[in-house]
């Protein structure tokens, strides 16, 4: 497991990093798609002003003992799924119009302050509850999901200005440990989702390779699914793959199919599981 210094550490270097590469590319870079829905690159760099900007003022008020919801923002938990992501494009389509030409120093000068506000808070305030759109959560866990935030918009854009770019490695062993909470337990927001009440419980286990290997297993069952790592011998389905594969393919950033296709992923198990397995992954 990482450590939180760590983890505060990397979010400093990972953003400083994105903010010097952005600095880099063309004027016509910004205007590309990204691999994030409908956003060109300039709309995922606004979002991660607003990232920097509500994990700022959030984790600053929950500390001094104030969970309630940020100016502009709904009652933690109030949303569906859709209309969490409705309300996450209009604020990054506002802040993208807003800013013009100096986005990118919005986005350097937001988390900066973000970065200084993780170094000073003391070891007894990690714990304290933070206000998030979801739901409240303790301050930790803002540490845990900046570093993914981070992580997949970088990708986001960057795959898509420079095609066959990868996820950044330092990033990978908190991305791995961050992917079990993308199956729940924070209700609406389940990742991994069936469309059919009768389904029998199946077992998907991936056998990963590099950066974080080891075995992990995906239980699907009653409608709902659950990560953990492998505790038994047998499984109905078997991938391999290597942790960047594993890592993109659980944020949906890449289609089971075409891996299988281009032998990034290989499997052994009935097709018709295996097929399953890509309908009723959800990604953001």
């Amino acid at each position: 497991m990482v450590s939180r210094q760590d983890r505060i550490q990397l979010i400093k270097s990972e953003s400083e990093r994105l903010i010097k590469y952005l600095g880099s590319i063309s004027a016509d870079a910004w205007t590309l798609p990204s691999a994030c829905g409908l956003w060109e690159v300039r709309d995922v760099a606004a979002h991660l002003v607003m990232v920097a900007d509500l994990y700022g003022d959030t984790v600053s008020r929950g500390i001094q003992g104030d969970s309630s919801p940020t100016d502009g923002f709904p009652a933690s938990g109030s949303l569906d799924p859709a209309s969490f992501d409705d309300l996450i494009a209009e604020k990054a389509i506002a802040i993208r119009k807003s800013e013009g030409d100096s986005l990118l120093d919005r986005l350097g000068s937001t988390w900066e302050r973000f970065n200084l506000l993780l170094g000073s808070i003391g070891p007894e305030d990690w714990g304290k509850p933070c206000y998030h759109i979801p739901a409240v959560f303790p301050a930790e866990r803002f540490v845990l999901n900046a570093v993914q935030e981070l992580a997949i918009h970088e990708w986001d854009m960057r795959s898509q200005i420079e095609p066959g770019a990868p996820v950044s490695s330092a990033t990978l062993p908190t991305l791995m440990e961050r992917i079990p909470r993308r199956f729940g337990p924070t209700p609406g927001y389940d990742r991994f989702l069936m469309d059919s009440e009768n389904i029998t419980a199946v077992r998907y286990r991936f056998q990963v390779t590099g950066g974080v290997s080891g075995q992990w297993d995906i239980i699907v069952e009653e409608q709902r699914a659950r990560m953990e790592e492998t505790i038994i011998s047998s499984a109905d389905v078997t991938f391999q793959c290597d942790t960047s594969t594993f890592v993109m393919l659980m944020y949906k950033r890449l289609v089971l199919n075409q891996l299988l296709d281009d032998g990034r992923i290989s499997v052994q198990g009935h097709p018709d599981m295996v097929a399953a397995f890509n309908s009723w992954l959800k990604g953001e």
